[in-house]
């Protein structure tokens, strides 16, 4: 807060004075007493007071108030200094989550300060295309363009000055936050990096570069010097756009992470303090339940603060471009507002035991919502990691494939003249090469919004091949092919940093995979083992319910290829991505998307079955041989979505996958149910088999397993059928 006034007298102000004291429950004496801090000393006829108030460095944490009122002494020294007092005021103070909140609407202010500078900066771009075009155009400066480059130098000075601004009241909101209310380690290093960022797009290069140009159009110095100038500016501007753009998304990420966070943490301070009051209620007379039931009723007022908290968790998350499926545990809430709606009415009443009853209600209830919610985030969390991890697999195949195009091309242009006739497919193969790039560059740029950690280095990258692409078709439209081969050199190193930072990008992740993963066992109960505390869950989880999805999307893509192929000419079918026209370019697109993901899906799941089938190692050797099968018709199936071969039989392959799964899931529960039977020992009685039986039986598993490894070239309908009829020799 702020406090302001004037204090004015014919003798001079000597003395301004600030006394305050706290107001609130459970403050020691010391605490309400009036204290004071100097304002001013000094001798002024007038004195302007401007009083910065920080409450939670003058009173204690637990006090709801603060009483203030300013004294002024004059400069009367023959009578001496007489007093003068401001009535006393009193300013409600806020609780520590209602403080954080408040500070969370101002950080959405620099969200739209944001938000604002990627709009400018991308108009700067375009302005400084326009200087370009028209210093082209011109033999030398005028006296128009130079003014024009002038107010453009200033413009963007004034950008500077905006980003510095957001990254300092960033930084000065989080220092608040951090004093209010510790985040965990991951959250603050979060924000830590966020502000590091935003700090680096006010980078003095671009101030160094502004006084370059500013320095040139004093010396009126050559026009394609100045141009060079503006070049640079233009790509800085590009790049800091789209840094400033990723960090935008990454900001309201982090809110609503932030948000989600002081959420749990509020329902916890409400589940203590009802389950505190249940404790007083328990061992209360009669006479104590009317105090009981105002503590009660206010309890229940804070309540509202809670709805405040998830309307603000849903605002945030509608603000991301890809918003949450978020479950905030609304009913269990609703219930627990119910619940002690109805103890302080019992409470009213005189019915001590019922309102016990149910403030215990209402306090599981609120756990209830408060486990709902942080659930749900956190699988929410790890969905898009999985989502990531996918794409990033995608991005490094596509990526290292169009710098092995990019390699060949290169490579030959290095060998031929100017006047070689082959220098105009050349050329054409470079602008395809570029088109395979900006759809590269799409998910690339949306994948680095959702990284923080590989956000920067992807921008600057993507910021020079870019230009560098632009400058090696420059050069092959003159025919200047020495400098297009150096401009492609320097395309293919940026492909192959980009490569190298994915492929660390993509162990990194795979590496914190598998650590969640490993957490989330290690916190799961066994629930075969009854009684015993905690054991190893059971390997491959619903494997099927995976596989049945992406079925499902097999079926809707086939439906959808169909259809594309019955439309076209001749009703021969394409491969997706061959014969775009107009409007069939962006179905295609759609379409290897799909394809793209479906491949890493059903990867995924293979990756799974394999490691499923190393897990159970030398167990049943029938399970081992059905998961093995299940590989291979994954890894065929694989194989057909990536080469975009979608038809009959791969729906054929997907319902034998689906029956390889379940058999084996069933037969999974059925070892589960026989691990719960409980069974008493025999007293020293060992069953041995006969070793004529033993031999026998040995005989029979060797015989139907050498059935197996020999099977002729069969289709899957033969297969299937063969399959089942060793699965009924007894």
């Amino acid at each position: 807060w702020y406090l302001s006034g004037l204090a004015s007298d014919d003798y001079g102000i000597s003395t301004v004075k600030f006394y305050y004291r706290a107001i609130g429950k459970g403050l020691s004496v010391k605490d309400t007493q009036w204290q004071y801090k100097t304002v001013f000393e000094g001798q002024k006829q007038q004195i302007g007071i401007a009083f910065g108030l920080d409450s939670r460095q003058l009173v204690p944490i637990n006090a709801s108030a603060i009483e203030y009122y300013f004294s002024a002494v004059d400069n009367d020294r023959v009578n001496g200094g007489k007093t003068t007092k401001t009535e006393i005021r009193t300013l409600k103070l806020l609780d520590e989550i209602s403080l954080v909140r408040s500070l969370e609407k101002q950080e959405a202010g620099i969200g739209k300060g944001m938000s604002s500078g990627v709009k400018e900066l991308k108009e700067m771009q375009r302005e400084a295309g326009k200087l370009q075009e028209s210093m082209r155009n011109e033999r030398s400066l005028d006296w128009n363009q130079e003014n024009q480059v002038e107010k453009f130098i200033q413009e963007q000075q004034k950008m500077l000055n905006t980003l510095k601004q957001l990254q300092q009241k960033q930084e000065k909101i989080n220092e608040q936050k951090k004093n209010l209310n510790p985040v965990k380690p991951e959250l603050q290093q979060k924000k830590d990096e966020i502000n590091k960022q935003l700090k680096q797009l006010s980078n003095p290069e671009m101030q160094k570069l502004l006084e370059e140009i500013n320095k040139l159009l004093q010396q009126k110095a050559d026009k394609q010097q100045l141009q060079q100038k503006m070049d640079e500016v233009k790509s800085m501007n590009r790049q800091q756009a789209m840094e400033l753009e990723k960090l935008m998304e990454q900001l309201k990420s982090l809110e609503l992470e932030e948000a989600v966070d002081l959420q749990v943490k509020a329902m916890q301070e409400w589940i203590e303090k009802q389950e505190a009051l249940e404790k007083k209620t328990q061992g209360a007379n009669k006479s104590e339940l009317a105090e009981l039931k105002k503590e009660q009723e206010q309890l229940n007022q804070e309540l509202n603060k809670l709805d405040e908290g998830s309307k603000e968790i849903e605002e945030k998350n509608k603000a991301l471009e890809t918003p949450m499926d978020l479950n905030q545990g609304e009913k269990a809430r609703n219930e627990a507002k119910e619940e002690a709606k109805q103890a302080a009415q019992n409470l009213g009443e005189q019915k001590k035991s019922a309102a016990t009853e149910k403030q215990r209600k209402s306090a599981e209830k609120m756990k209830e919502a408060m486990q709902q919610l942080e659930q749900s985030f956190q699988k929410e969390q790890e969905k898009r990691m999985a989502e990531d991890y996918q794409t990033l697999r995608a991005l490094l195949d596509n990526l290292i494939e169009l710098s092995g195009r990019q390699e060949t091309h290169f490579l030959e242009l290095r060998k031929i003249n100017a006047d070689n006739p082959r220098l105009s497919f050349l050329n054409k193969e470079q602008m395809k090469l570029k088109e395979s790039w900006l759809f590269l560059e799409d998910s690339l740029e949306a994948l680095a919004k959702r990284q923080m950690a590989i956000n920067q280095f992807v921008t600057k990258e993507l910021n020079g091949i870019n230009y560098r692409m632009e400058e090696a078709l420059e050069r092959l439209r003159i025919r200047n092919l020495r400098q297009a081969a150096v401009e492609e050199q320097y395309v293919m190193s940026g492909m192959n940093s980009l490569a190298d930072m994915l492929m660390e990008s993509l162990q990194n992740m795979q590496q914190q995979m598998q650590q969640q993963q490993k957490e989330g066992n290690q916190a799961c109960s066994n629930p075969n083992n009854s009684g015993k505390g905690k054991g190893k869950p059971r390997p491959g989880g619903k494997l099927s319910e995976g596989q049945e999805k992406l079925g499902e999307q097999l079926q809707k893509l086939q439906q959808m290829k169909q259809g594309k192929s019955g439309g076209a000419k001749g009703g021969q079918n394409q491969k997706p991505g061959e014969g775009e026209n107009n409007g069939d370019g962006d179905e295609s697109k759609r379409m290897n998307q799909e394809l793209a993901k479906m491949a890493l899906m059903q990867e995924q799941l293979r990756r799974q079955v394999e490691q499923l089938r190393k897990e159970l190692g030398g167990g049943d050797p029938s399970t081992n041989q059905l998961l093995k099968e299940t590989e291979q018709l994954m890894e065929q199936q694989e194989r057909d979505i990536v080469n975009g071969k979608i038809g009959a039989q791969n729906v054929d392959r997907q319902k034998q996958i689906m029956t390889r799964l379940l058999e084996h899931e069933k037969a999974d529960r059925k070892q589960g149910e026989e691990d719960k039977r409980e069974s008493n020992k025999g007293n020293g009685i060992t069953a041995e088999v006969p070793p004529e039986i033993k031999a026998e039986v040995l005989k029979k598993v060797s015989e139907k397993e050498q059935l197996r490894k020999s099977l002729p070239g069969l289709t899957p309908y033969y297969q299937n059928a063969n399959s089942e009829f060793l699965r009924g020799v007894r």
